[in-house]
């Protein structure tokens, strides 16, 4: 008797989950090694990718113009406009 392929779909979260967390660990040879069984690439071997840039506008804090380094005091009126 012949033998088959398992052609039924398969719940693969568990490895991007784990490819993920060895994104920044193993070089790209590794990566394509281990989890794509894929054959090496030129400059490949040690040349480990940077973790990800961040999110700038997460980073940024929130527009607040009290906060403001021009915006007067909120315990201070406003300076009011002289009548000369």
């Amino acid at each position: 008797a012949g033998r088959f392929d398992d052609i039924r779909p398969q719940d693969r979260s568990a490895l991007f989950a784990e490819m993920r967390a060895a994104r920044g660990l193993l070089s790209v040879n590794e990566m394509r090694s281990r989890y794509l069984l894929w054959g090496p690439v030129q400059g490949g071997v040690g040349a480990r990718p940077g973790p990800p840039a961040p999110d700038v506008a997460a980073l940024a804090p929130p527009d607040d113009p009290a906060a403001s380094a021009d915006a007067a005091p909120a315990d201070e009126p406003p300076a009011a406009a002289s009548a000369s």
